[in-house]
Order: structure tokens, then C-alpha cells, then sequence
């Protein structure tokens, strides 16, 4: 399978504060001048453009939980509030619209089309009232949303009664279900490739955890075997091992291991490569030297936790560095 391919399998009434607040974000992103940035503005379109349609009881200022950035849902639409940054690469900036055609599908339940995920998306209303999304598609995103203020309090909190008394979708209502992850990839192996540590280390997996869900990692004298060849997907963000699974940090704090699981593009499996000149020695054949770091400003590291490679400070120099053929 070539690299392409693998890449395909893993990429009208509302509160007049809420205007006030989405029109203060435009005036600020004239006004100020942000500072310079590799990221390229996201293709989305933008609030002033937007055809308004059928507001709804979920219309109101809504929080992502995971990053803390607000949203707008207006008149069948979501816009950003917040500037964030998606995938590395694209820049999200206050006034886009995130989420197109936002309608009832039924009682606590919409249906969207996620602009900046490229996917359907069902809201489910829960009855702590917090909103449940979930994609469609080979690689579903799943958020939470956060009410910050709403629109319609009273019908909203009317809704919420309803779904209560009918324990329609109360947590408590639901039957357990096995969160299942993706399988392993098909991997070439003429596209994998060591990452090396300084003083003759590489990376490397066992081979009776290459499949497995939550396959440690650890650091072996370098021998170029199978569990030592791995794949990064600089336009993605993932790095994949031989055996098709995808490097994912347990945890959002330094010392939280990082193993492998099946690839599903979650936040813990993305990484950004920064190249650096602090390598100690530079040995023949490496091309690029550096750190792999992640959306929470930690970075992959030797010797960060006892039981393996592990989430660190990336200024521990030495030991977040990493060098690639």
C-alpha cells in the first residue's frame, strides 16, 4: 500500500450580546495585528456570508471542552469565537463558520455538517446539559460542547426536563458499550524508517506488542528490525509504527506514557516535528533533527518515565531529541 493511500484512510433571534461578541472578535482581527505564523487561514466561510436559517434551543455561546474555545450556534449555523490552530496547519479565526445546517433529528438530538471536520456530525443533548458530538465517517470525531450562555434559557431548560422524565438519553439510561478501536494499518516497509536517539538508539516496539491495543514502546540499540521502522505523517500528525498502529499519549501531563493504539487521529495521537540544531553529534545519514511535540506544548521523550517513552519538558534537551534518515 503506497503512502498516498495510507493517508486517504487516515485525513431569527438571538441575544444581542452574542452579536455584540462575535462582532467585537471581527473588530479585534482588524484592529490588531497578529503576530506572524506559519499557518495558512482555514478555506470556511465567514460569518458575514452565511445565509442564517432556523434557530433552534441549543442557539448560545457554547465551550469546546478539550480546548476551551468557543463557538456561536445561530440560526442553523456554528461560527468560531476563538482563534485555535487545527491539525498544525490551519488557523481558525473568529467569524468562520464551523458547522453548517445545525437541525433537530429528534427529541435532544441535531444533525450538522462539520465544516472544518469534513463530516456529519449528531449533537445529543445530555441531561446534565452538555452536548455529545459524533461523527461519521472512517475516522469519527467525538467532542463535548459546554454551555457558556444561551439564547433561549428557559426552552432549553424545558427541553432538559423533558429528556429527564423520559430518560430518553440520561448517561445513567444507557447500556454499556466497549469503546472499540481501529485495527492496524497496512504498512509498506519500504516506507518506514528508524527515529533515532542520540548515542546509538532507536525507538523501537517489541513484536508481541505491535498489534496489540496500548503496545509499550521503549529504546533499543538500533538493529533496523521491524520493531524499530516508523512512519511519520507530517500532514497529519501521526506517527505510525510497522505493525499499522499510531503513537498516542495516555494522558495530558508530563510523565503520561505514550504507547501505540489503533490510528483514529484523537488529540493524543497528533504530533508537530520542530527541527533543531542542539543535537549533540549529528551521525551519517540523518537528515532532520528534532523534537516531536503536541498540542499540549509537551513533547516525546527518553528516560520520562520508568516503564518507557513517556510525554516531558521539551527543554530537556538531550533527551527530547529525536533524528530522522
Amino acid at each position: 500500500m503506497g503512502l498516498c493511500e495510507i493517508v486517504g484512510m487516515i485525513k431569527a433571534n438571538i441575544l444581542l450580546a452574542l452579536r455584540a461578541a462575535i462582532a467585537l472578535c471581527l473588530a479585534a482581527c482588524v484592529l490588531v495585528s497578529a503576530p506572524a505564523s506559519a499557518q495558512q487561514p482555514a478555506d470556511l466561510a465567514h460569518y458575514s456570508e452565511v445565509q442564517p436559517g432556523d434557530p433552534t434551543y441549543i442557539d448560545g455561546v457554547w465551550r469546546i471542552e478539550a480546548t476551551g474555545k468557543r463557538i456561536l450556534i445561530e440560526n442553523g449555523h456554528g461560527f468560531a469565537l476563538d482563534r485555535w490552530v487545527h491539525l498544525f496547519l490551519w488557523e481558525v479565526q473568529p467569524g468562520m463558520r464551523t458547522a453548517t445546517d445545525i437541525r433537530p433529528s429528534g427529541p435532544g438530538s441535531f444533525n450538522t455538517y462539520d465544516d472544518l471536520l469534513k463530516q456529519q456530525v449528531n449533537f445529543t443533548l445530555r441531561e446534565d446539559g452538555t452536548i455529545h458530538a459524533v461523527g461519521s465517517g472512517l475516522l469519527p470525531a467525538q467532542f463535548v460542547l459546554l454551555p457558556v450562555e444561551l439564547s433561549y434559557p428557559d426552552i432549553f431548560l424545558g427541553e432538559l426536563d423533558v429528556i429527564a422524565q423520559a430518560d430518553q438519553l440520561a448517561l445513567d439510561g444507557l447500556p454499556e458499550q466497549e469503546f472499540v478501536r481501529p485495527g492496524p494499518l497496512e504498512i509498506g516497509g519500504d516506507l518506514t524508517y528508524p527515529i533515532m536517539a542520540p548515542g546509538g538508539e532507536c525507538l523501537s516496539q517489541d513484536t508481541q506488542e505491535r498489534d496489540l491495543q496500548g503496545g509499550a514502546l521503549g529504546l533499543l540499540t538500533c538493529a533496523a528490525n521491524d520493531g524499530q521502522l516508523f512512519l511519520f505523517l507530517d500532514g497529519d500528525g501521526l506517527m505510525v509504527t510497522q505493525g499499522g498502529m499510531c503513537l498516542e499519549a495516555t494522558g495530558n501531563e508530563a510523565g503520561a506514557l505514550v504507547v501505540s493504539f489503533g490510528c483514529d487521529a484523537n488529540s493524543g495521537q497528533l504530533w508537530q516535528f520542530e527541527q533543531s540544531d542542539d543535537a549533540p553529534e549529528t551521525p551519517e545519514g540523518v537528515s532532520y533533527v528534532g523534537r516531536f511535540r503536541n498540542a499540549n506544548d509537551l513533547c516525546l521523550i527518553r528516560g520520562g518515565s520508568a516503564a518507557g517513552i513517556a510525554l516531558g519538558d521539551c527543554s530537556l534537551s538531550d533527551n527530547s531529541i529525536w533524528m530522522l534518515p
